[in-house]
């Protein structure tokens, strides 16, 4: 995920580097780590980053959201995305822009992202 989105967005950094103790310089992906950290996407949990942990939906949503330049917001068409969610701004934004179609009128906002939604998200990202 880290290396995809690197890749696909000319990402400049916003703020300094952190160390993830979980992430050390030898890191095979400790160069995308860390430019989406800088570039404000991630900032990892208890100073760890957890780099073997799936990523969510809803995390992918604000990271989409915010590689986009998106201001988040709108409404949530979603049955499962209650409005007290961590994430319904994001989610809301992707939907209203066309990149989060969702399944059967559900996200699954804590689901964990295959490969292929990924891709489907960021083809969809990408080609606004």
């Amino acid at each position: 995920m880290a290396i995809m989105l690197a890749r696909a967005f000319e990402l400049m950094p916003k703020r300094e580097a952190v160390m993830f103790s979980d992430v050390p310089t030898s890191h095979l992906y400790y160069e995308a780590i860390t430019v989406i950290q800088q570039a404000g996407f991630v900032d990892g949990s208890n100073g760890a980053f957890n780099p073997n942990e799936s990523l969510t939906r809803a995390q992918l949503a604000k990271i989409l959201v915010l590689a986009l330049g998106l201001t988040p917001g709108g409404t949530s068409k979603f049955q499962d995305v209650p409005t007290t969610h961590w994430s319904y701004d994001y989610i809301a934004t992707l939907a209203d822009h066309g990149i989060a179609l969702g399944d059967n009128g559900n996200f699954k906002p804590n689901e964990p992202v295959t490969r292929a939604q990924f891709a489907a998200f960021l083809y969809r990202a990408l080609n606004l």
